[in-house]
């Protein structure tokens, strides 16, 4: 009779330790949030029963490198503790989500914790775009000139996709750049805008150069006269006329018979006198 209570009494105790066993609180993020450099989050555990717990922790967060700061942690009963789990965001990407998950193990328990990573773009565009923008008095044009800085050590090509009302009669479009390297193009427009926007494409990422452009130089306008209106009209520069030799000839012989003329008069003046 006391051998029987006594069993039971033995596997009641043993299995009241195995469901305490069973049992743990745990608290993470639902969404991880990554850019471009490594960050820490924390894990809670909570173990709610009356003896020591053991636990595992394991990571599954693939793309990403993960680790737990522990991986095995030790809870007294009615104990908590934070352990940081460490992920390591990836270079040159866009904007993307992916489903991770975590698991907790003491014994016969298990645990998962579902959440989602989300990767922030990181990427940069290795080319340094500059731009010169000036205005040709003599065309009457405006003159762009585009200059690629590639600073990287590998080949990158730039998509320009519009000058905002800007009407080119040469569209840019693809530009090739090779690594470490520098080149250059200039392309001539009319227009009467005062600012517009280059719009390009650089390693999947849109961006945007605003350019304000120059004040037009008009052109100096020379002082007409009636003889000048003239002489334009009949197709003649009087310019022209009055730097030549033979308007200085007929000029020089026109003087020399005023001089002559005068003389005349004035010797008849004297003799009358």
């Amino acid at each position: 009779m006391y051998k029987k209570i006594f069993l039971f009494i033995v596997i009641a105790l043993m299995s009241l330790q195995i469901v305490h066993a069973g049992t743990a609180t745990t608290s993470f993020p639902a969404t991880v949030t990554l850019v471009d450099k490594q960050i820490s989050v924390d894990l809670y555990i909570y173990n709610p029963t009356s003896t020591v717990q053991t636990y595992t922790l394991k990571s599954y967060t693939a793309p990403y490198p993960s680790y737990f700061s522990e991986t095995t942690v030790r809870l007294q009963p009615n104990t908590s503790k934070l352990v940081p789990l460490t992920i390591t965001p990836l270079e040159n990407q866009l904007e993307s989500t992916y489903s991770s998950n975590l698991e907790v193990l003491s014994g016969d328990y298990y645990k998962k914790i579902n959440f989602n990573i989300l990767q922030k773009t990181n990427r940069t565009c290795p080319v340094d775009l500059q731009y010169f923008i000036s205005y040709v008095k003599e065309s009457e044009n405006y003159k762009l000139e585009l200059i690629f800085k590639n600073n990287s050590n590998r080949d990158q090509d730039i998509d320009i996709l519009d000058l905002r009302d800007i009407n080119l009669e040469v569209p840019i479009g693809k530009i090739s750049t090779t690594k470490a390297s520098e080149s250059s193009l200039v392309r001539l427009f009319k227009t009467d805008v005062n600012q517009t926007r280059l719009d390009y494409r650089c390693n999947g990422i849109y961006n945007y150069v605003a350019i304000d452009l120059p004040k037009k130089e008009e052109k100096p306008h020379e002082p007409a006269s009636v003889f000048t209106g003239l002489f334009s009209l009949t197709g003649i520069q009087l310019g022209n006329i009055l730097d030549s030799t033979l308007f200085q000839i007929i000029l020089v012989f026109i003087l020399i018979i005023l001089v002559l003329s005068f003389s005349t008069k004035y010797i008849k003046y004297v003799y009358r006198k």
